[in-house]
């Protein structure tokens, strides 16, 4: 256990918030101690699932002030972000933090809630920040400008949670905002995307998936395409792994700022990233521990006969070219990966940002690099639902039908190894943010794991053809084309062919921007 290996028997797979959202409404309920999280996003507002929850209250704030006043002490340790890029994602860590403090107000007696929103400690550098002081000043000038346009109370009311913008203006004598003179914006270009709970130092929940209304979907996928969410998590009981994770959460911040050193974490795998002492050069943080993509270029090179991927971005040109090698090399390989049909900001809110086209510039060149080494071995899959675009709200057509919203972040290779955690295939995943995964070694829980992720996407009465390693690929691929020559009504699962010629079309190289950022 010690290298990582888990058993089937303490290794439950949950596909989806609607199985994932009660495990751990659950598991924090049977709390006995302690409690130590760390989430990308946590909103105290999202409702209770659970039978367990709806006996305590409506919503995580109701539940929390319950396990406090059992006596648990609660460690949770929330994603913060640069406030000039991500004020939306700014405000809600704040928000979250001061609504967990509400929840816990006239608790004595009880366990204690430690709960902040933690920023990634590396900044881009000096002269970096100088060559992009005028496109930070015009984009912080809008902030300002949209406060303006409000009512004083409502300007202090969205100011309350953001600090990373209240340090950064000033009001006048007729309380309108401006920027401060001279102003010199810091830049974080990581952030801390691992999404884990360590119960008791016993029981290790960890995966994909935060914790918010957005998030919430099922296996069904039967919503508009803008609210399917799917993820997969795992939940570890009596895992050596637990109080490995724990002893991560508990040192990360430090480790990421330089106050420690990086310790290894035996069986845990993860990126971590540190400060960068070249004070005046640098544009991204110092990469220390690389634990996801080592493992996965090693199970890679390992790998006979089938490879599966689940991910939400796949852009990191390295993973790409260990697989397109490993396909030259062993020509019996096949892979099957399942991407999102385009990023949620691409397809929901209707970007065009130099980050999104970059990034789908990246994925384009990936996946025509595995394809054509792959020559036909190889399926890559976007899912759709099988219900027609009109009967939705959505303005992403996708063969005729609504994209289902991939965020699940799973390589299973062969039946040896599956790798599941909070990292995509990016280099931003993979070099600069916070993320954690595990492997699972035993076969018989690496088998269960794709079994159960095959029955999620394929039909009912999908044959054997579509797991066995020879004629995997082609009949994914048989599918997937044939429902584009349906109706949506009529498509037999959720798969559909992955549209690379959209991705090539949108896409655009951006000179000078490191691959890692995206």
């Amino acid at each position: 256990m010690a290298n990582g290996s888990l058993g089937s028997g303490n290794a439950r797979v949950l596909l989806t918030a609607a199985e994932a959202y009660p495990c751990l409404e659950e598991l924090f309920l049977e709390a006995k101690d302690r409690i130590v999280a760390g989430f990308r996003i946590f909103d105290p507002r999202t409702r209770l699932r659970s039978n367990g929850g709806w006996e305590v209250g409506k919503t995580w704030s109701d539940l929390i002030r319950a396990v406090i006043e059992r006596g648990v002490d609660v460690t949770l340790i929330l994603a913060d972000f640069d406030p000039v890029h991500r004020p939306g994602l700014h405000r809600t860590a704040h928000s979250s933090v001061r609504e967990f403090h509400r929840a816990v107000e006239g608790v004595e007696g009880g366990g204690k809630l430690t709960v902040h929103a933690a920023m990634h400690p590396a900044q881009v550098g000096y002269w970096h920040r100088i060559a992009f002081r005028g496109f930070e000043i015009r984009t912080l000038q809008r902030h300002v400008d949209m406060l303006n346009d409000k009512e004083a109370d409502a300007r202090e009311w969205w100011l309350r949670d953001a600090p990373g913008i209240r340090k950064m203006i000033k009001a006048g004598p007729d309380g309108k905002l401006a920027l401060r003179r001279g102003l010199l914006p810091r830049m974080y270009p990581a952030s801390h995307h691992q999404k884990l709970a360590v119960i008791d130092g016993e029981t290790l929940f960890v995966g994909g998936l935060d914790v918010n209304e957005r998030r919430f979907d099922g296996p069904d996928h039967d919503r508009p395409a803008e609210q399917t969410w799917h993820d997969v998590q795992l939940c570890l009981r009596d895992s050596d792994l637990a109080p490995v994770a724990e002893d991560h959460l508990l040192a990360f911040e430090d480790e990421c700022a330089g106050k420690r050193p990086v310790e290894e974490r035996p069986g845990l795998l993860r990126t971590l990233s540190t400060v960068n002492h070249k004070w005046g050069s640098r544009l991204g943080p110092q990469e220390a521990v690389r634990d996801i993509r080592d493992r996965i270029i090693e199970e890679i090179r390992r790998s006979e006969n089938l490879i599966y991927l689940e991910t939400q971005y796949f852009r990191d040109e390295g993973i790409a070219q260990e697989l397109a090698q490993r396909a030259r090399e062993v020509p019996g390989l096949q892979l099957i990966a399942v991407l999102p049909a385009a990023p949620d900001d691409v397809a929901f809110e209707g970007s065009t940002s130099l980050d999104a086209r970059m990034g789908e510039h990246l994925q384009a060149e990936c996946v025509e690099t595995v394809l054509e080494a792959f020559d036909g071995r190889a399926a890559i899959l976007s899912p759709g639902q099988p219900e027609d675009i009109e009967q939705h709200e959505s303005d992403f057509a996708f063969y005729g039908a609504p994209l289902v919203y991939v965020h699940a972040k799973v390589a299973i290779f062969d039946d040896h190894c599956a790798i599941l955690g909070s990292a995509n295939l990016n280099g931003r995943s993979l070099k600069w943010d916070t993320e954690v995964a595990v492997a699972l070694e035993e076969r018989e829980a690496v088998r269960d794991l794709r079994r159960r992720l095959f029955e999620h996407w394929l039909p009912e009465d999908a044959g054997e053809e579509f797991s066995d390693p020879d004629r995997a690929a082609k009949a994914w691929c048989d599918l997937a084309v044939a429902n584009t020559k349906l109706e949506p009504g009529e498509r037999r699962g959720f798969v559909l062919p992955f549209p690379l010629e959209r991705a090539k079309e949108f896409g655009q190289l951006v000179p000078f921007v490191p691959h890692a950022m995206v």
